[in-house]
């Protein structure tokens, strides 16, 4: 299967109008290809993504699908503004062009209106349990134009890559709910830690004007 983004709107002058989908063309393999490696298979033509309880808008936005095959189902995984909502959202299928209905796993705040900057990259092993996705966090997002180079410059969030696990179970049944409860937890966890360190207990009593100076601003 090949994936590709579809720009579905246009606006006035042949500019982008919104409604960014993502598209796939189907390769259907011959016996005589799996025997020859070298045998040419076309692809089929493109077809819009047929998502469960989403409606295809220019106010929608589904920038890339990231997938991987989890027992007899396919696992997919896009950045997207849907509304007013933005995030990491997850999807399932059983051929790759109709999918479920989109779950968010991770909650983003929406930028330039219509974008994320948290986006999926991969999913680990699929025999593996719990299974493991990674997520790139703040993204730097430009439109570009002449100050270009200066918004990056001021930008001072440093992307980065983190790894979330979760229990696939025995069946892909409800994959993307499990997948979301996974996050949370993992995202509660990571709370409770640092809130039982020492920098914590530090920086709290900083705020509540306990301490003359906050860590890392100590006198030499």
């Amino acid at each position: 299967m090949l994936f590709s983004r579809s720009n579905l709107f246009r606006a006035s002058g042949g500019r982008d109008g919104g409604g960014r989908h993502v598209q796939v063309a189907v390769q259907q393999l011959s016996p005589d290809a799996l025997a020859d490696a070298k045998a040419e298979q076309p692809f089929g033509k493109f077809q819009q993504l047929q998502i469960d309880d989403y409606q295809p808008s220019a106010s929608n936005n589904i920038y890339f699908i990231s997938v991987r095959r989890v027992g007899h189902s396919l696992l997919g995984l896009f950045p997207a503004t849907i509304g007013a909502a933005a995030g990491v959202w997850c999807v399932t299928s059983a051929n790759g062009v109709q999918w479920s209905s989109p779950i968010r796993v991770w909650e983003s705040a929406v930028v330039t209106e219509t974008r994320t900057r948290d986006w999926p990259v991969d999913t680990g092993n699929a025999a593996d349990d719990p299974l493991s996705f990674i997520i790139e966090h703040d993204v730097h997002i430009s439109l570009g134009g002449p100050d270009y180079f200066e918004t990056l410059c001021v930008n001072t969030t440093v992307p980065r890559l983190c790894e979330y696990r979760f229990s696939a179970g025995a069946s892909t049944r409800d994959l993307c709910v499990r997948m979301a409860n996974g996050v949370r937890q993992h995202e509660s966890f990571v709370r409770q830690r640092w809130q039982r360190s020492p920098e914590y207990e530090q920086l709290s009593a900083a705020l509540r004007g306990e301490l003359q100076d906050p860590p890392g601003n100590a006198p030499p």
